[in-house]
């Protein structure tokens, strides 16, 4: 991997410190589980022009990271990686335009009555880049390494056995009737499909470099600057249907002003990453560009280490919980474009949820934080808030920081490298934080369970916390095909949350991603250039 800086990067990052200074492919085959709010481009831009030669543009995008491996069983279940593994690899489903699930790699597949077999039929004419046929055996392999990740193992739990039909079928057998299995198989960021072959035969090389990484999706990557940009050009092979869309690249740019700044001049046509605040209102006004702009997944937590130390105890988790102004901070972390909650998953666009006031839950009372400060004999303790650089972590860090001392805490921060981070967070080495899981099923099983079944541990459960009461109900839940009832198992589950107290929930983002004039883009949700295309 390169490791030069680029030079429309450095443009960018120069731009940035001076303005601190002064195809439905078949017939769709689910309903989307939550309300379609995108702000679809069509009112701003044209229908995009397919007579018209697009070979030479490049869409350039850009996140607050982007992807540090192209192995699925490697890597961390983040935006960066999910969008990249959209553009390089495909899953056996995919989701369309309007967010349902529609086939990809797949052209059909059967369930059982009971919904606990899915049998896939692959298409005959899907092949990686190197023009090898894409098997039953890289699909079993692919599921069964991230069923063994343990980055993505949390989201696979009902999978009981893959099975090999024949080299053109696969057979799913699960221990319940998974409501979100069909859409774990249209997302990439949970399996991408890989070459067993290559894999095998790079062995830990595999995913580290342009020539280590085999494409089975409509993109391959051309260059990878590490920790700058990843170039992508389209494949003349694929065999779905492409967007007009032939080269992108995507920039990792963590300062919000840095986006802004390159929209404004043209030198980005899309960010992944949501603006707030005045880059909101500045971009709101600015020629050639528009918002995509709906509610999203993102739900923003405080996350307390939950096996040992000074969080391990209950009612130092209670006193963080009254110690938080969630309206302080939705308006530190996204300048209120977005909604306090109550838990994860709060959002009228989220399936089974219960919209649940629990009798346990804590609101802000600063003086009975002070008081089980003090009782746990805690006043002055030490301790250390440990958080990445792109925005708003390293604001809402400083919030966090401040109502922490307000308490009796002698609290700091530690700013690190997001990578190194998110590995602290897996090694169980991060005391307390604030961050967010994005989920993209719109379902509580996605936005609620990620952040406390103990299987999730050290991933989107950033806490550790270890609840057999809890993981019971997670798979109660799971089990049960009536959406009534679920819901009510949720409601148990709110409610043993705020008794426990592993987490206080902050906000849930509107997202409001700014988008060029020249670039269709129907739904901000959906991180595919196969979805997105020129238009003039």
């Amino acid at each position: 991997m390169k490791r030069t800086t680029s030079i429309l990067l450095s443009i960018l990052l120069a731009a940035s410190m001076l303005l601190t200074a002064c195809t439905s492919d078949t017939p769709t085959t689910a309903a989307p589980s939550g309300g379609d709010n995108t702000s679809a481009a069509s009112d701003t831009t044209k229908a995009p022009d397919t007579e018209k030669d697009y070979s030479d543009r490049v869409l350039k995008v850009c996140y607050s990271g982007i992807a540090e491996t192209m192995n699925p069983f490697e890597a961390a279940n983040s935006i960066p990686h999910s969008a990249t593994f959209e553009q390089v690899y495909v899953s056996l489903m995919r989701r369309d335009d309007d967010h349902s699930i529609t086939y990809s790699l797949a052209d059909h597949y059967d369930v059982t009555e009971d919904g606990k077999e899915y049998t896939f039929h692959i298409r005959p004419e899907a092949t990686f880049a190197n023009g090898d046929k894409i098997t039953a055996e890289d699909v079993k392999f692919s599921y069964d390494g991230c069923r063994t990740s343990t980055t993505r193992s949390a989201y696979l739990t009902s999978i009981v056995e893959i099975q090999v039909v024949d080299e053109e079928t696969v057979k799913f057998i699960l221990d319940y009737a998974d409501p979100l299995f069909l859409g774990r198989t249209a997302a990439p960021g949970t399996c991408s499909v890989v070459s067993k072959k290559k894999v095998e035969e790079l062995g830990d090389k595999y995913g580290t470099s342009p020539e280590n990484t085999l494409s089975s999706g409509p993109y391959i990557i051309t260059d990878w600057e590490y920790n700058v940009s990843i170039s992508f050009e389209a494949r003349d092979d694929f065999w779905l249907p492409q967007s007009n869309i032939k080269k992108a690249q995507f920039f990792s740019i963590t300062d919000t002003n840095g986006t802004m700044v390159a929209m404004q001049t043209g030198d980005i046509e899309l960010s992944w990453s949501p603006v707030t605040g005045s880059s909101y209102n500045s971009l709101k006004s600015a020629e050639g560009v528009h918002f995509c702009e709906y509610r999203g997944g993102r739900y923003e937590n405080v996350h307390m280490y939950y096996k040992s130390g000074m969080f391990a105890d209950v009612r130092m988790r209670q006193a963080v919980a009254y110690a938080v102004n969630k309206e302080e901070a939705l308006a530190v972390g996204i300048d209120n474009l977005g909604f306090t909650t109550r838990y994860p998953g709060d959002n009228p666009d989220t399936k089974a949820n219960p919209d649940y006031d629990s009798p346990y839950m804590i609101s802000y009372d600063l003086d009975k934080a002070k008081a089980l400060v003090e009782e746990c004999g805690n006043v002055g303790a030490k301790v250390l808030i440990k958080s990445y650089q792109p925005d708003p972590y390293p604001a809402l860090s400083t919030w966090l920081q401040s109502a922490l001392i307000a308490i009796g805490l002698d609290a700091e921060i530690e700013i690190m490298e997001r990578g190194a981070f998110l590995d602290a967070c897996r090694a169980e080495e991060v005391e307390i934080c604030i961050l967010s899981l994005v989920g993209s099923s719109y379902d509580m099983d996605d936005d609620f369970c990620n952040y406390v079944d103990s299987r999730n541990a050290g991933s989107g459960n950033r806490g550790w916390y270890m609840s057999e009461q809890m993981d019971g109900l997670i798979m109660a839940a799971r089990n049960c095909g009536n959406l009534e009832e679920r819901t009510e198992y949720f409601r148990q589950m709110i409610d043993l949350m705020w008794q426990d107290v592993p987490l206080v929930p902050l906000f849930c983002w509107n997202y409001a991603l700014p988008v060029s004039d020249r670039l269709n883009v129907p739904n901000g949700r959906v991180y595919s250039f196969r979805s997105y295309s020129w238009v003039d």
